[in-house]
């Protein structure tokens, strides 16, 4: 059983007790000023570590968070560092520090980042497609420049198309700001250990599916990094379960939950996996000219029990665990965003966002959704996400007529 101070910012609020553990009243205390960040370093269990960071973030406290970020306690300043992350997408100011003066954070940067920043994927569009560019820098040889390795990957189906080439690192940099200003992809930079990995498991899931992956990447497998997958959900480290909770409290209702999540601009193109939408494409068709239904109601009824049905085949299928996946992995390219500058990411292809986005607000609601649809004890027709998802297969509802002024005959243009 977790402790009861686990992910609870008011208990850290509350006064003091006699039997209060050291590590609570050392948090409490540096929350009213009286103790310094250093002394809370190595002291702090994950539970206590989250709580505290999530009450600095809920007062909007970036002085203490910057703090906290500056400690050689890596998971406590890991975590203070996603705090400042998210008081800065609701606009606060607030630095990360560089923490130069540490030996062991310098060791550990010794790699240098601008390669792992040059990697990039695309959000999934449509049932799941999505583009990966894999970026290496070239180490042998006289040669200088960067290696690329793109694919197109399909959720079902793996690997679909591989292409590799050799730019510069001024030709890559414009390729990116290309991609992410002019084309109508939602893309974020990534680790390009994150973007390796990628490339491997579409490759996997093609030789899975029976498929024949293509060959070139096959051929240039050795001459990349080790694949190492993530051992657990990057989503859960990047967005704080108590945000997810925070979220969904907020939204009111898991309907509502899965109507903000669908309105992301990023899921604009989402919908049911294409051998479902076929069927339900179909069968409209057949409703839509049957001489058998004499009105719109009955029509009507006949198009929900249709997607009904397929709404249900598709749940009982291996899709529900691909669209819980897709969504946890949209939720961490999200976290992704937030982390960023602004300058680094396309908030919107084409032109700048109208209103700031609370990116890890939305990244934890995809989260909430994605447990809803991992969820196989729950009747498939009280998912939200999923009947919301299936409804935009709907023809648009038929205009209605013109209105004409009492005893006119005249129904206006």
């Amino acid at each position: 059983m977790p402790p009861a101070h686990d992910r609870n910012p008011s208990l850290l609020d509350a006064p003091p007790r006699d039997d209060d553990p050291q590590p609570l009243r050392a948090a409490r205390g540096f929350l009213d000023g009286t103790v310094a960040a250093p002394e809370l370093a190595g002291k702090l269990d994950d539970g206590l570590a989250a709580a505290l960071v999530d009450a600095l973030v809920a007062r909007g406290d970036a002085g203490k968070l910057e703090a906290l970020a500056g400690l050689r306690d890596k998971p406590l300043a890991k975590r203070a560092r996603r705090g400042i992350h998210l008081l800065r997408t609701r606009g606060v100011k607030a630095e990360v520090p560089r923490r130069q003066e540490d030996p062991e954070w310098i060791a550990s940067r010794a790699e240098p980042a601008a390669e792992e920043s040059l990697s990039l994927v695309s959000f999934p569009v449509r049932d799941g497609d999505t583009i990966v560019w894999y970026v290496a820098p070239i180490t042998t040889g006289e040669a200088q420049g960067l290696d690329v390795f793109q694919i197109e990957e399909s959720e079902q189906d793996g690997m679909v198309r591989f292409e590799r080439y050799r730019p510069t690192r001024r030709q890559w940099r414009d390729v990116i700001r290309q991609i992410t200003t002019d084309t109508e992809l939602f893309v974020t930079r990534v680790p390009a250990e994150y973007a390796r990995w990628r490339l491997e498991d579409a490759w996997q899931r093609a030789t899975a599916a029976g498929k024949v992956p293509p060959r070139g990447y096959a051929e240039s497998r050795h001459e990349m990094a080790p694949a190492v997958a993530p051992a657990r959900p990057l989503a859960e480290d990047a967005v704080p379960a108590s945000a997810v909770d925070e979220a969904v409290r907020e939204a009111g209702s898991s309907e509502e939950v899965a109507r903000r999540v669908l309105a992301l601009p990023e899921l604009r193109t989402w919908i049911p996996e294409e051998q479902a939408a076929r069927g339900v494409f179909l069968e409209f068709d057949a409703v839509a000219t049957s001489p058998l239904l004499l009105d719109e109601r009955q029509r009507g009824e006949r198009l929900e029990g249709v997607l009904r049905r397929f709404r249900g085949e598709a749940l009982r299928g291996p899709w529900r665990a691909r669209l819980a996946r897709r969504l946890e992995e949209t939720a961490w390219l999200l976290a992704r965003v937030a982390a960023q500058r602004p300058t680094e990411v396309a908030l919107r292809p084409g032109a700048a966002p109208t209103a700031p986005r609370d990116y890890l607000r939305e990244a934890a609601l995809c989260i909430a959704v994605a447990r809803e649809v991992r969820d196989e004890a729950a009747d498939p027709e009280q998912n939200a996400f999923v009947r919301l998802l299936f409804d935009r297969l709907l023809p648009p509802a038929p205009e209605a007529p013109p209105e004409r002024e009492p005893g006119s005959l005249i129904v206006p243009p």
